[in-house]
């Protein structure tokens, strides 16, 4: 019987090893896809009262962009549609919430 190691690396691959403990395999995964979706920093960050969000999208599809406050609670849907590859930037005004926000 196989039984992943608990504590190995998340990024460095999987360390396999038997139900006697002896180690079997280990192999590193490695990807050279570039991600469909990227969120860019915000700008200025810290902010008052609106900061301009920016993110990239390399194939068309759907996109739906939310900002949440610090208890996960949905503030506002700032994109929610199709959209082309490319480079967004999208203004949130957030004068009327106080607080954290992701």
């Amino acid at each position: 019987m196989f039984h992943k190691f608990r504590n190995s690396c998340r990024n460095c691959g999987a360390i396999i090893r038997t139900s006697n403990g002896g180690i079997t395999a280990v192999s590193n995964v490695t990807t050279t896809q570039s991600p469909s979706f990227e969120l860019l920093p915000n700008f200025p960050n810290p902010f008052k009262p609106v900061t301009t969000i920016g993110f990239k999208v390399a194939h068309e599809g759907f996109v739906r962009l939310k900002i949440f406050d610090l208890l996960g609670k949905e503030i506002e849907t700032l994109v929610n549609g199709i959209k082309s590859p490319g480079t967004y930037e999208i203004n949130w005004d957030g004068s009327s919430y106080a607080g954290v926000y992701f």
